[in-house]
């Protein structure tokens, strides 16, 4: 089963219905080793594909999903499709020729790294026609802009949701990557076509004055150019699916927790450039690594927890209580309090 990221879609109330069966059926109908992302942020323009599915014997399928059902289709016209929507006839982008422009920024992107100029990297376009077999598309006309071999219909994710996608997927994939040889590439340049799909996910590195030695969470110097380091899909899947409220997340050192905590960070001033976002922890040395690694991203803050309470405190016009006491539950609680009014 491909690993999706975010590992959550498939249950998530603010993405489509028809979108969620779409990443059901790519996670049965293909293998563990491929990775199939929902809109991954690699375009500057913020604009984002619906999924990305990088399989690592193949190459990668850059995804736009059609959801109309053939009730709903009326035709098409000047390479656009019409459709019914709340009773009005209203026009909709083709989804190839929007995958297609994905996909030329991705091919784009490998191109300039020139790591990759050994490897043949296929970057390929697909329309997933979720709502409509290939003789309906034909029936409302799709074959008249949209190649129908570049497409996948519901059938395909029909068969797969069911337990027959390795066949029936399988095909359509291999269709869409016509004259495309089966490949492997070593872990290293893997990474780096992750790093690539989905940039947020490279770590960075930075020596600072309270610390001569690198952390294991940053990328390695220039003497190293040739250490790739990223974060894994677990990671990458953790920090994307955290949602709302309260999260804990546990595990040894060195096991990437500040990882998600930064990658976390980075998603949601994307995602969010008008919120104000603040990181934490309790070591000085952590925060000042921390704020240079988010240095680019401006509603984000990073501080240390007691400078952090020690602004508060200052803020709100309140005499610092001291730390008498045994826990300092009392003096947490009524600077709170005190900031709160």
């Amino acid at each position: 089963m491909a690993f999706l990221i975010p590992e959550n879609i498939k249950t998530r109330k603010d993405v489509a219905n028809s979108t969620r069966r779409v990443a059901s059926a790519f996670q049965i109908g293909t293998d563990s080793a491929s990775t199939l992302w929902f809109e991954p942020l690699y375009d500057p323009s913020g604009k984002k594909p619906h999924f990305v599915l990088f399989m690592p014997d193949r190459g990668i399928v850059v995804m736009e999903v059609f959801e109309t059902d053939f009730s709903g289709v009326l035709g098409t016209i000047r390479g656009q499709i019409r459709v019914k929507l709340d009773g009005k006839e209203v026009e909709k982008e083709n989804p190839l020729k929007r995958a297609e422009q994905f996909a030329e920024i991705l091919k784009n992107r490998i191109a300039t790294d020139n790591r990759l100029d050994s490897y043949s990297i296929p970057v390929v376009a697909s329309a997933v026609l979720v709502g409509l077999d290939k003789v309906q598309a034909e029936q409302k006309g799709f074959n008249n802009s949209i190649p129908l071999d570049k497409c996948i219909f519901k059938d395909h994710i029909q068969a797969a949701i069911e337990g027959e996608g390795e066949v029936a997927l399988l095909k359509a994939l291999i269709k869409i990557y016509k004259g495309n040889d089966i490949q492997e590439y070593p872990e290293e340049i893997e990474k780096i076509i992750r790093g690539i799909i989905q940039p947020e996910t490279v770590i960075e590195n930075i020596v600072t004055k309270e610390s001569k030695t690198q952390l294991s969470i940053f990328k390695p110097d220039e003497n190293e150019s040739n250490v790739v380091r990223v974060m894994d899909r677990k990671q990458e899947a953790m920090a994307k699916s955290l949602g709302g409220g309260h999260r804990i997340i546990r595990g040894v050192a060195g096991s990437g927790k500040t990882l998600i905590l930064v990658y976390r960070a980075k998603l949601l001033s994307n995602l969010f450039p008008n919120k104000k976002i603040l990181v934490t922890c309790y070591t000085r040395s952590l925060a000042g690594q921390l704020r240079w690694i988010l240095k680019d991203y401006s509603n984000v803050n990073a501080q240390h927890l007691d400078g952090l309470m020690s602004e508060v405190i200052r803020n709100s016009s309140y005499t610092h209580p001291g730390y008498k006491g045994d826990d300092g539950s009392e003096r947490v609680a009524e600077v709170a309090q005190k900031a709160m009014n």
